[in-house]
C-alpha cells in the first residue's frame, strides 16, 4: 500500500489545533508539547513558535517543535530553550520505515530552516540514527550534555528503601521531625511565595532568572501537566520544585530552596517529594536534569538513586555569532 509523507511548517504562537493530541499519542515529552512553546513565546520579547509538522496521508504522524529568538534582524533556533531537551517525534503506531522516514523529514526541514540567511543559530536535541548524517552535512556539530535520572518503574516504596540511598531517608525523616510539612499543588499563586526564594538562588548562582509570569502561567495553563512540589517549615514556603509530566516522566526543571535552612534539609525533601508525586502519576522516570559538570551536584543526585546519562544535541553558530559569543565572554570576564 502507498502512502504519502509531507511537511508543514507554520511560525505561531498558538499550536496547530492537533498538535497536543498528536504529542499525547507519541508520548512526546512536555517539551514537545503546546503548552511549554506558548508560555515561552508568551512571556519573552522577540520569541515566537515554530511547529513542523509529518503528515501521512494528510493525518499528523510526527513533530518538532522549535522556539525561533529574533534580535535586530537576527534569529536563533532552539528545541531546547530554557536548557530543556526536545527533539523530534512520532507515533508509535509508524513501522520502522515510517519512523526513520519521518524523522529525517523534520530534521531536514530544521536543517533548511537553520540555513537561512537571517539565522545566526540553531540547536536540536536528538538521538535519532539519521540524525548524525543529515545535521553534520548541514554544517552541524555534535555536543554532549550529561544529565541524570531516577527510574520509578518498580514503585515509590521500592524506590524509597532500595534506590535512595540511606543518610538521604534520614535527612527527609529529620527534617518532618523538625517540623517540615511537604505536598505538591498546581495552583499558580504559590509562586507568589516562591519566587523571592528563587529570585535569591539565581543571583547566588550568577544566572538569569526565568520569568515570574512564565512560571504562573506554566501552572495555569498545562491541564496539571505542570506541578509544584513544596516544603514549608512553621507554615511559611522555604523551597520548592516546578516539575513538568508527560510520555512517562516528570522533569524537575526549575528549584530553589532556602539556603539559611539547610539545616532541615529542604533539597532532600523536595526529591522525595518528587518522586512520590512521579510514581502517584504512573510515571517511570524522574529526570534531574544536567548538573552542569559539578560534581557536589552530581553526588547529590546520585544519592537519590540518580544514574547519569548522555544527551546528544547538534548546534551550529555562524563566524558572526561565533565572534559575539567570544566577546561577550571576554566582557563579562572569562578567558
Amino acid at each position: 500500500m502507498t502512502y504519502k509523507l509531507c511537511i508543514e511548517t507554520v511560525f505561531s504562537n498558538t499550536s496547530p489545533e492537533y498538535w497536543q493530541l498528536l504529542a499525547s499519542q507519541s508520548n512526546a515529552h512536555y517539551f514537545q508539547g503546546s503548552s511549554w512553546s506558548s508560555a515561552i513565546s508568551n512571556n519573552y520579547s522577540g520569541c515566537d513558535t515554530v511547529w513542523i509538522t509529518a503528515f501521512k496521508n494528510d493525518v499528523p504522524v510526527g513533530g518538532l517543535v522549535l522556539v525561533s529568538v529574533t534580535r535586530a534582524i537576527f534569529m536563533q533556533l532552539y528545541s531546547n530553550y530554557e536548557g530543556t531537551f526536545g527533539g523530534p517525534f512520532c507515533l508509535p503506531t509508524l513501522s520502522g520505515e515510517e519512523k526513520l522516514k519521518v524523522n529525517s523529514m523534520l530534521l531536514e526541514e530544521f536543517a533548511k530552516l537553520s540555513s537561512g540567511k537571517k539565522v545566526i543559530a540553531s540547536t536540536v536535541c536528538t538521538s535519532s540514527s539519521e540524525a548524525d548524517s543529515i545535521l553534520t552535512r548541514a554544517g552541524f556539530e555534535m555536543r554532549y550534555s550529561t544529565g541524570a535520572s531516577i527510574s520509578l518503574v518498580d514503585g515509590y516504596n521500592h524506590v524509597e528503601m532500595n534506590i535512595i540511598k540511606n543518610n538521604r531517608r534520614n535527612e527527609r525523616n529529620r527534617s518532618l521531625k523538625r517540623g517540615c510539612t511537604t505536598g505538591v499543588t498546581t495552583d499558580p499563586k504559590i509562586i507568589d511565595e516562591y519566587y523571592p526564594i528563587y529570585l535569591r538562588a539565581t543571583s547566588r548562582w550568577g544566572s538569569k532568572p526565568a520569568p515570574e509570569q512564565l512560571l504562573k502561567d506554566l501552572l495555569a495553563d498545562s491541564s496539571g501537566n505542570a506541578f509544584m512540589s513544596w516544603v514549608r517549615l512553621d507554615g511559611k514556603l522555604i523551597g520548592g520544585h516546578l516539575n513538568f509530566s508527560a510520555g512517562g516522566i516528570v522533569t524537575a526543571w526549575n528549584g530553589a530552596t532556602n539556603l539559611e535552612l539547610k539545616g532541615v534539609f529542604p533539597a532532600s525533601v523536595l526529591i522525595f517529594t518528587d518522586v512520590e508525586e512521579a510514581c502517584s502519576r504512573g510515571c517511570a522516570l524522574l529526570d534531574l536534569g544536567a548538573h552542569g559538570g559539578v560534581d557536589g551536584v552530581e553526588q547529590f543526585k546520585r544519592m537519590f538513586g540518580a544514574e547519569s546519562d548522555r544527551r546528544i544535541m547538534f548546534s551550529k553558530k555562524t563566524i558572526l555569532k561565533r565572534m559575539y559569543d567570544k566577546l561577550k565572554t571576554v566582557i563579562n570576564g572569562g578567558a
